[in-house]
């Protein structure tokens, strides 16, 4: 039996990453199954034939870097034959992506490399308007709490300001009370001296 042929690489060209999490169809991943990338075409870095193979970690977890080219996708379980997934195409400037992105990439029979290239940029400006649309989101929440802590601040202020009235218009009355006494003191003062005069000419005669 042959040993299985692997990829042959050349170093210093532009790879792509090709990384995610290898999941079912309820969202658990998938650790007991062998991702391979078979060469389909003899480019200026992978012969063709050759095969490039990676098995995800306990949490489903794969991470590839890959020579520019095209490739057959194949899924391989222990005890059963290689399943084939499909076709992807690997530029030199082909955005880093999941298995899922590069799968669900147009190939050369669909369309031609800038239109795949156009077809990229799109997807890369929708990402980047989903993030800005969250950050947004995050702004208005943040500006609504801001409000919320204004109003209620304001709502503070005014209580203390009607506090403040209050104590003011009870200080102006107790004023008021203490200048009354001061005058009624002062009238009783003046009787008391008229009636020691009165007296003092009384006893005189």
């Amino acid at each position: 039996m042959r040993p299985p042929l692997v990829a042959f690489f050349i170093y210093g060209v532009n790879m792509s990453r090709i990384t995610g999490i290898l999941k079912d169809g309820m969202g658990k991943p998938i650790v007991n199954c062998k991702i391979m990338l078979k060469a389909l075409r003899t480019s200026t870095t992978v012969i063709a034939h050759t095969v490039a193979s990676q098995n995800p970690n306990e949490a489903g977890l794969y991470d590839m870097t890959v020579e520019p080219g095209q490739y057959r996708v194949m899924f391989c379980v222990d005890g059963y034959p290689p399943e084939y997934v499909g076709d992807i195409q690997v530029y030199k400037d082909s955005l880093d992506g999941t298995l899922n992105y590069f799968l669900g990439l147009p190939q050369d029979d669909d369309l031609r490399p800038d239109a795949i290239k156009h077809f990229e940029a799109m997807v890369a400006k929708v990402a980047a308007q989903a993030s800005e649309v969250e950050k947004n989101k995050n702004s208005a929440a943040d500006s609504a709490k801001a409000a919320h802590v204004s109003q209620q601040a304001a709502h503070n202020s005014e209580s203390s300001a009607s506090g403040s009235a209050a104590a003011a218009s009870a200080s102006q009355k107790a004023a008021a009370a203490s200048e009354r006494a001061a005058l009624s003191s002062a009238s009783a003062a003046k009787a008391s001296q008229q009636a020691a005069s009165n007296a003092e000419n009384a006893a005189a005669n």
